[in-house]
C-alpha cells in the first residue's frame, strides 16, 4: 500500500492525473458551418406577451451575426406551419431577405400546435445531411392544437415519444426559450434534455434579445471582448467588431465613444459603422474599429455582447458536451493566433486568465487559472492555464465564462453546459448487525470510464484518516468496505480518477457522507500516563519513520547517528521525564494513545495516516488562500479599471474644457469684431442721416 498512496498523494496535491493521454491540438479549429432552423411562435397569445413585436426584431441578431457559411431557415407557427425563408447559406441577398420575412410576422391563430413545427422541421432536416445541424424554438404557449385534430396531452405525448427520439437519435439539438413563465417549462426542458441542446426562460418581451445573443454564443462559440463596466478593448487584431447592448431605456439608443473621445450615436457615425436599432437593443457593427478603450453610454447593465473578428483567440481545449454531477470540472484555457499557440513567456505572464462557473441562479463562482504542474503538461496543449471547480452534486445547466486580460487586449468565451447524471451511482450497505457496512459503486447508464482508479478515506471522531487505495474494473461496479478502528460517526469520502470514452481526464468527488460506524476492531491500548519511558518502545518506532519516509532509507548512515543522539538525550532526560511524567494530562494521554502502537506496523500506519491527513488539511488551506488571491486580483483589476476610467474621464473633460476655452476665446473675437463692424454700420448710418438732412435742407431752400 506504501507506493500507490505516496503516488495518490502527490497527485492529490497536483489535482489531476498524471496518466499520458493525447493531447489535445493547441491550433484553434474552424466552427463547421452551421444549419440552423428558427421555428418562432406567431399564435394569437403573442399579441399579448409582446406587443411591440419584439420577438422578430430579436431574431435579428441571428440573421446579422452568422456567417455567410452558415444555412438558416425560419419556420412560422401557430396553428399550422409555415416555412418563411427555406435553408440556404446566408448571402447578403438572403440576409436581406430574412430580416424583411421577420419584419413582416405578425401574431396570428388561436393554436399553438408544437408537434406539427416539430414534425415539419425534422422532415427539413431529413433532406439535409449536415452534421453540424440545430433547431432553435421559442414560444409562449402550451401545446394547444386544434380539437379537429385531437386531443392536446394526447399530441403533447406523442411528441415526447415519436418526435423527440428521432431528433436525438439524428443528433439535432433543440435550442428551446420559454417566451414569459405561462409557457410550458417543463416541456421545452425534457425536450432540450433529450436532444443535447439547451433551454432558456425569457421572463419578458423586453429580455427576448439576450436570447438570441446565447443561443448565437452556444451554437457558434464567438470570440468576445469583455464589458467590464460600461466600457471595451479593442485591439489592433481585430478586423470587426459587433456591438449588442441593451438599452437602459425603451427607445432611447446608446452613445458609443471611440478612444478619441468622439460621441457615435444612431443618427451621427461614420462610414464604418452600420447602426441597427430595436427598441429594447441596439446592433452595431464596426469594420476595421480603432483601438483603445470604447466606452457605452445608454445601455442596460450586464446586457452587453461584443463579438470579435480576430486572428488572436481564446480557446478551451478538452470541454466537454456536458458535466457529470459528480464530476470536479477541468477547464483550460489558452490563446492562438493566426490558428499557432501563444507560448511567448511575456504574453502569458503578463495574461491573467480566469474561469467563472455559474449552476442556473446562484453565485458565481470565480477561479485563477495558472499553468499546469510539470506532471499535467502532457494533457494540455502548449500555453494552457487550467483551474479546477468542485463538483455540483446535482443537475441542471452550468454558465462557465473564461476571460484572459491583459493591458493590450481582452478575450472571452462564455458556454451553458448541462450537469446531467453523476458518472456514479454511489449507494450504502449497512450490512448486517456487527458487520461492516460497505459503499456499492455503480456506473450511470451512458457512462462509460476507463483506467479509473482513486482513495476512499475514513475519518474518525478523533480525526486520524485512514485511507485505501481503489483500482475499481472499467464500466463495472464495485464495492468499498468501509471498515472503523472505533465506534461514531466517520466522515467517508471517496476520490476515483480516470478517462470518458473520447479519452478526457475526470475527476471525480461522490462524497463525502457521514456515517455511524460500528469499531471492526479493538483500538490500540495506550501507553500508561506516567509510565517509565522505555528506549525500546521507542525503537518500533523510529524503524516505522523509515517505512513513512523513504527518504531516510537512503541515509543510513545519518541513522545510526540519530539513534546514539536519541540515545544519549534520553539518559540525560529520563529525570526529568519522570517527574513530569507524575503529573497526569488528560491531553498529553490522548496523545500518546495516538502515537502509540503494538508493533512497528501499527505505527507506520498510524504516522501514515497522519500524513496523509494534514497533507489534506494542507490542500483545503492551499485552495482556500488560493480563491482568496483570485477575489483580491479580481478586486484590484475592478478598481484598477475604475482608475482607469476616472482618468480617461478626466481626460476627456480637460479635453472637452480645452475645446470649451478655444470656442469661447473664438467667440469673443468674433463678437469683438461683430461690435467692430456694428459701431462701423452706426458711424456710416449716422453720417448717411447727416447727409440726408443737409440734402433736404438744401432742397428745401430751392
Amino acid at each position: 500500500m506504501r507506493t500507490p498512496t505516496k503516488i495518490f498523494l502527490v497527485l492529490l496535491i497536483c489535482f489531476g492525473m498524471t496518466e499520458v493521454f493525447s493531447p489535445l491540438s493547441a491550433a484553434a479549429e474552424e466552427s463547421q458551418a452551421l444549419h440552423l432552423l428558427m421555428a418562432l411562435d406567431i399564435s394569437g397569445s403573442m399579441r399579448r406577451t409582446d406587443p411591440l413585436r419584439l420577438l422578430p426584431k430579436a431574431a435579428t441578431i441571428v440573421v446579422n451575426l452568422l456567417d455567410s457559411s452558415d444555412h438558416l431557415g425560419i419556420l412560422a407557427f401557430e396553428g399550422t406551419t409555415k416555412m418563411l425563408l427555406t435553408p440556404a447559406p446566408l448571402d447578403a441577398d438572403r440576409r436581406r431577405q430574412g430580416i424583411r420575412e421577420l419584419q413582416a410576422l405578425c401574431p396570428r391563430g388561436p393554436y399553438t400546435d408544437l408537434y406539427t413545427v416539430l414534425a415539419e422541421a425534422l422532415k427539413t432536416f431529413a433532406a439535409d445531411p449536415a452534421e453540424h445541424r440545430a433547431l432553435l424554438l421559442i414560444t409562449d404557449g402550451q401545446m394547444d392544437v386544434d380539437p379537429k385534430k385531437g386531443d392536446s396531452a394526447a399530441f403533447s405525448t406523442r411528441l415526447v415519444r415519436e418526435i423527440i427520439p428521432q431528433y436525438a437519435q439524428a443528433k439535432i439539438p433543440i435550442y428551446t426559450v420559454a417566451f414569459t413563465t405561462r409557457s410550458d417549462q417543463e416541456l421545452l426542458k425534457s425536450m432540450a434534455a433529450a436532444t443535447g441542446g439547451r433551454f432558456l426562460l425569457t421572463p419578458s418581451a423586453r429580455e427576448v434579445h439576450l436570447a438570441f445573443t446565447w443561443l448565437y454564443e452556444n451554437l457558434k462559440h464567438p470570440q468576445t471582448a469583455p464589458i467590464i463596466g460600461d466600457r471595451f478593448l479593442i485591439d489592433p487584431s481585430v478586423a470587426e467588431a459587433v456591438l449588442i447592448a441593451g438599452r437602459a431605456q425603451m427607445w432611447q439608443a446608446v452613445t458609443l465613444t471611440n478612444p478619441n473621445g468622439n460621441h457615435l450615436t444612431q443618427k451621427n457615425h461614420p462610414p464604418n459603422l452600420r447602426w441597427f436599432a430595436a427598441p429594447a437593443f441596439d446592433l452595431v457593427t464596426i469594420t476595421q474599429p480603432q483601438p483603445g478603450f470604447w466606452t457605452i453610454s445608454g445601455g442596460a447593465s450586464g446586457e452587453g455582447k461584443v463579438v470579435l473578428m480576430t486572428d488572436l483567440k481564446l480557446i478551451c481545449p478538452l470541454l466537454p458536451a456536458d458535466f457529470g454531477a459528480d464530476e470536479a470540472p477541468l477547464v483550460g484555457a489558452a490563446l492562438v493566433d493566426k490558428g499557432k499557440p501563444v507560448t511567448t513567456s511575456e504574453l502569458l505572464e503578463s495574461t491573467r486568465f480566469s474561469a467563472e462557473m455559474r449552476f442556473e441562479n446562484q453565485d458565481p463562482l470565480t477561479l485563477e487559472l495558472t499553468p499546469p504542474l510539470s506532471e499535467q503538461r502532457d494533457i494540455w496543449p502548449p500555453g494552457t492555464m487550467v483551474g479546477r471547480f468542485p463538483p455540483f452534486h446535482y443537475t441542471g445547466q452550468a454558465i462557465i465564462k473564461v476571460t484572459a486580460k491583459s493591458k493590450t487586449f481582452q478575450r472571452e468565451q462564455t458556454c451553458t453546459l448541462p450537469v446531467s447524471l453523476p458518472w456514479y451511482k454511489v449507494g450504502m450497505d449497512p450490512g448486517a448487525a456487527g458487520k461492516t457496512a460497505s459503499l456499492v459503486c455503480q456506473p450511470s447508464p451512458g457512462r462509460r470510464l476507463k483506467q479509473v482508479w482513486g482513495l476512499l478515506s475514513i475519518q474518525s471522531p478523533a480525526g486520524v484518516v485512514a485511507a485505501t487505495f481503489l483500482k475499481p474494473p472499467d464500466e463495472a461496479e464495485f464495492i468499498c468496505p468501509l471498515t472503523a478502528a472505533s465506534p461514531g460517526p466517520h466522515v467517508v469520502d471517496l476520490r476515483l480518477m480516470g478517462l470518458s470514452s473520447d479519452g478526457r481526464p475526470l475527476s471525480l468527488q461522490p462524497g463525502p457522507w457521514r456515517l455511524d460506524l460500528t469499531a471492526s476492531a479493538a483500538p490500540p491500548k495506550p501507553r500508561p500516563i506516567g509510565a517509565p519511558f522505555s528506549l525500546g518502545s521507542w525503537l518500533p518506532r523510529l524503524s516505522s519513520l523509515r517505512v513513512s519516509l523513504p527518504s531516510l532509507s537512503r541515509h543510513w548512515f545519518w541513522l545510526a547517528v540519530a539513534l546514539v543522539m536519541i540515545a544519549s538525550l534520553t539518559s540525560l532526560a529520563l529525570p526529568f521525564y519522570l517527574r513530569r511524567a507524575r503529573r497526569p494530562s488528560v491531553e498529553a494521554g490522548e496523545k500518546t494513545a495516538l502515537i502509540s502502537g503494538a508493533d512497528a506496523k501499527g505505527s507506520a500506519e498510524q504516522l501514515n495516516l497522519l500524513l496523509k491527513a494534514q497533507v489534506e488539511t494542507l490542500e483545503k488551506e492551499r485552495l482556500e488562500l488560493k480563491a482568496a488571491v483570485g477575489e483580491l486580483r479580481q478586486q484590484l483589476d475592478t478598481l484598477t479599471s475604475e482608475k482607469s476610467q476616472l482618468v480617461e474621464e478626466l481626460e476627456r473633460l480637460a479635453r472637452s474644457s480645452q475645446q470649451h476655452v478655444k470656442v469661447i476665446s473664438e467667440l469673443e473675437k468674433r463678437l469683438e469684431l461683430a461690435e467692430g463692424e456694428a459701431k462701423s454700420v452706426q458711424t456710416e448710418y449716422m453720417n448717411l442721416f447727416a447727409r440726408n438732412a443737409e440734402e433736404k435742407k438744401t432742397l428745401a431752400k430751392e
